[in-house]
């Protein structure tokens, strides 16, 4: 059997470095790293099944950091990348989806020595 959660985790992470490159995209938070950095984060999963497929919805949240305040303009231009490369998504190895919603916030981040940007992206997706 084939976890779709898994397959649009991986999904996104792909995506996520054709946007800002394999160095700066995790699926943990790391300590010290160059930024702006991608984090693939939080998953959830409602699905079903019937005689023959399971099919259902999978919300993923990624995660964007970047140490640059006054860089607001590039933080979001990265977002809205990441957000374009996750629509045109038709499938994964062993479903199709689509793309029921799209939200991103950019919040403040003090949890650093200096402020930083914070992007959360929420993806809802749909598979069968």
């Amino acid at each position: 059997m084939y976890s779709p959660q898994q397959e649009i985790f991986t999904l996104c992470r792909q995506k996520a470095i054709e946007v800002i490159g394999k160095d700066n995209v995790y699926d943990y938070l790391p300590g010290t790293v160059n930024y702006p950095f991608f984090f693939i984060g939080e998953a959830f999963s409602q699905d079903k099944a019937n005689k023959t497929a399971v099919f259902g919805k999978v919300q993923q949240t990624i995660h964007l950091y970047h140490n640059d305040y006054k860089k607001r303009g590039t933080f979001e231009k990265l977002i809205v990348e990441l957000k374009t490369k996750l629509r045109e998504v038709k499938n994964t190895p062993h479903f199709f989806v689509s793309i029921l919603d799209i939200t991103s916030r950019i919040l403040p981040d003090n949890s650093a020595s200096s402020p930083l940007l914070h992007g959360v992206i929420e993806v809802e997706f749909r598979f069968y």
